[in-house]
């Protein structure tokens, strides 16, 4: 039973986060702004990093795909946003000007 509730957390956080993504997507296609794509980027990261860390992305049909690469999966995403999240920071300062 706690195994089951505990999938079901992780569906829900990730399907949470990738609704986040598509929200700002679709703002993006009004505003056309890099801050949004950003926004987008980290959080799909983000959603990935927690399905694959928890193990539970591996009984899904399309993320299963990265079966192959073990336990080395998560790393990938959490290194990448943390690149997305030092751009986002970057461009939230606006530090070019500085």
């Amino acid at each position: 039973m706690a195994q089951l509730l505990h999938a079901r957390m992780i569906a829900m956080t990730f399907g949470a986060l990738m609704v986040l993504v598509l929200v700002a997507l679709l703002i993006w296609l009004m505003l056309r702004d890099k801050l949004l794509l950003l926004y987008a980027g980290l959080f799909s990261l983000q959603a990935l990093y927690i399905a694959y860390f928890s193990g539970q992305a591996f009984d899904w049909p399309v993320l299963s795909y990265a079966l192959p690469l073990g336990s080395c999966t998560w790393n990938v995403p959490i290194a990448l946003s943390g690149a997305l999240a030092s751009l986002l920071a970057r461009e939230i300062a606006e530090l070019r000007r500085f």
